[in-house]
């Protein structure tokens, strides 16, 4: 009987281990699709750039053309994307002595740990919303921050706060979000409809959303916030911060760009008496617009 080597049946042993890596990429607790607008990209990099807003509808005479009105360029933003990969030497005596065992274990962990990368890399920019180091918003600004402005330097505005997560706080992230303007100055209300909390305050975010009275007095008043939406996301790094979210908004400014999808790969050189296993990706994220999030750092 002839012995399976990476020489002979290098194509099977690949599709075995890309088959596991797939289902372990998957298997991974994934938030980037609840919580970025996951797109393809064919480019580089990909450009964005914001206008003003335009004024309401002018009333038109029956005879006259419409009244004009004019955009004026806000904030360029590129995306340039990273590729990102991994590679595991295996012995060939692996594979003439058909070890499957160990390449399931590769396969499986190659995969996980994709998918893993990613899942770091988009909570990295939730874990800045409040300091800006990394991930700004499109103004250059941390994308939660008292004084976001035109790029002419007007119409400051503010989507930071210290509220607590209780009814009282929740209130005011609602208020201070019904009350944001666009870059022209006109009102330009977002509804919290969602709510994105660490594990810490689970519980809490809970209580708040899904009791039928206001777990927040003695009073047996109704709990105006039952049905809120929230999301635990278990990697955010801080345990007090939270976000108020009009998830609309979200999905135009909260970007995921894919370039190139997960990747596994595999090699053979039999002059080592090595098989190398490996992924790759490449994409870019980031924000855009900061009005649909106000954050709280209590």
């Amino acid at each position: 009987m002839t012995t399976m080597t990476s020489s002979s049946m290098s194509f099977v042993l690949d599709e075995i281990v890309t088959g596991l890596a797939v289902n372990a990429f998957y298997r991974s607790p994934f938030m980037l699709p609840l919580l970025f607008n996951v797109r393809g990209s064919s480019r580089r990099r990909e450009r964005f750039a914001s206008v003003s807003g335009l004024n309401r509808w002018a009333v038109k005479n029956p005879t006259a053309a419409a009244s004009p009105d004019n955009l004026i360029q806000q904030f360029e933003k590129d995306f340039v994307h990273t590729a990102y990969g991994q590679e595991i030497a295996v012995e060939r005596e692996f594979i003439d002595d058909q070890e499957f065992g160990i390449l399931e274990k590769i396969g499986d962990q190659i995969g996980y740990n994709g998918g893993r990368t990613m899942e770091l890399d988009a909570v990295a920019v939730w874990d800045d919303f409040t300091a800006g180091a990394t991930h700004k918003a499109e103004d250059g600004l941390s994308v939660c921050n008292n004084a976001h402005l035109n790029v002419d330097g007007a119409n400051s505005q503010d989507n930071l706060g210290g509220n607590s997560l209780d009814t009282d706080g929740l209130n005011a992230t609602r208020v201070a979000m019904r009350g944001f303007k666009d870059y022209r100055g006109n009102l330009a209300p977002s509804i919290m409809r969602l709510i994105v909390v660490p594990t810490a305050l689970q519980t809490r975010a809970q209580q708040l959303a899904r009791s039928e009275k206001n777990p927040d007095n003695a009073q047996n008043t109704a709990n105006v916030f039952q049905g809120l939406e929230y999301v635990v996301w278990d990697l955010l790094s801080s345990t007090s911060e939270w976000f108020g979210i009009d998830p609309g908004l979200m999905m135009s400014n909260l970007l995921w760009l894919q370039r190139i999808g997960i990747e596994i790969y595999g090699s053979g050189d039999l002059f080592t008496g090595t098989r190398k296993i490996g992924g790759y990706t490449r994409y870019s994220r980031g924000v855009l617009d900061w009005r649909f999030v106000y954050g709280n750092a209590p």
